[in-house]
């Protein structure tokens, strides 16, 4: 929240959006969430977790879709977008495998979020387009 205040646009109160992120930092990132999520696969295997993979792979997606949500850069859409369809993926595959009908409502929460994550993508992108016409002007 308090870099999210910090970066507000002056003349339209929204959030500035970061134009770029180094490969460097994307790697890094990547990096992180890689040795954080051998941890949390680990930890989720001590719980017998349901399609640990799938978990953990999702985990990691997340971590990195909320470090570029707070660096303010559009890229975190595409790590949710992905997280979003990872997870449909191994709901889908849970209810193949046991038949629970409640898992039908994780589905559809997966699902309206990947849609918001691909308006997202959208809407960031037309953001960051009008903010650069604003600084041009």
């Amino acid at each position: 929240m308090i870099a999210w205040a910090k970066n507000l646009h002056s003349k339209t109160g929204e959030v500035k959006i970061t134009p770029t992120v180094s490969v460097k930092e994307i790697i890094l990132a990547i990096f992180a969430a890689t040795i954080i999520s051998v941890g949390m696969y680990y930890l989720l295997d001590v719980f017998n977790t349901n399609a640990l993979l799938f978990s953990t792979l999702t985990f990691a997606l997340n971590l990195l879709g909320v470090y570029f949500l707070i660096r303010r850069n559009s890229i975190n859409f595409l790590f949710y977008v992905l997280s979003n369809i990872t997870g449909i993926i191994m709901w889908i595959t849970i209810f193949n495998e046991t038949k629970d009908y409640s898992i039908i409502a994780t589905f559809i929460n997966l699902s309206v979020f990947l849609i918001l994550n691909i308006y997202g993508i959208f809407n960031w992108k037309k953001l960051k387009n009008n903010q650069k016409k604003s600084s041009t002007n």
